[in-house]
């Protein structure tokens, strides 16, 4: 059975999963594409607009105009999924600390980057945008299925963490060498990283360039690299 109905119930409850608010409510989030949904954990319903699609998962049949609704995209994507929010508890490594990033396009990419280099646990700090907003859940293309996320102050978790420290402060010096695991704290795109981290730190990295500063995104890519793959320790 194909769903054509807009005020359909379903149809309406999906669709305010573009709305943080009601995200945070049910503990749900959408993702879109078959890319990511392969990757995907926890699905509570796939929608499609395939009628010949099959899944082992609960399968929703919709229209175009539906999808468009419940995806708030268009054109309609054929692949949509409704996937429910866990947490987990950090394993055994780094950690990626995130204070107040505001670009969705500049948190998903940071996540990515962290996961390709073999850092599966990031902390979000208060501030940041939502990580299930859709262009977060576009950029990350799936890895948030691998990456162990906790939420809260940066402040308060720094203070409470055994590992190293370290910031990426631009009017810090920087320093040569560092432990294998270690937080690694990247700041707001416009005002950096909250001052207080300073009196917390152990150390700074820094990227010796010819203007002021990098994209924040671009900036996490050169240190992740440096500091997983490089010979700073």
């Amino acid at each position: 059975m194909i769903i054509n109905s807009l005020g359909n119930k379903r149809v309406i409850e999906y669709s305010k999963l573009n709305n943080k608010k009601y995200r945070e409510k049910n503990k749900e989030y959408l993702i879109v594409g078959l890319n990511a949904i392969k990757e995907a954990k926890n699905i509570i319903c796939e929608i499609t607009t395939n009628t010949e699609y099959e899944s082992k998962n609960n399968l929703m049949f919709v229209n175009e105009e539906v999808m468009v609704k419940i995806a708030n995209q268009k054109p309609a994507p054929k692949n949509v999924a409704v996937v429910k929010i866990v947490e987990n508890e950090f394993g055994d490594g780094s950690v990626i600390v995130l204070d107040q990033i505001q670009d969705p396009g500049n948190l998903g990419t940071i996540i990515r980057t962290a996961y390709a280099f073999g850092i599966d646990n990031i902390f979000i700090g208060n501030g940041t945008v939502d990580i299930y907003n859709p262009k977060v859940v576009s950029a990350m293309q799936g890895v948030q299925f691998h990456i162990n996320f906790k939420f809260g102050d940066v402040i308060e978790y720094l203070e409470n963490s055994e590992l190293e420290i370290i910031t990426t402060f631009l009017d810090e010096e920087g320093n040569d060498t560092f432990n294998k695991k270690f937080n690694l704290v990247l700041g707001n795109e416009g005002n950096g990283i909250n001052r207080e981290v300073k009196k917390l730190k152990h150390k700074n990295k820094k990227i010796e360039i010819k203007f002021e500063s990098l994209n924040v995104a671009v900036a996490s890519g050169i240190i992740i690299k440096d500091l997983t793959m490089g010979e700073l320790w």
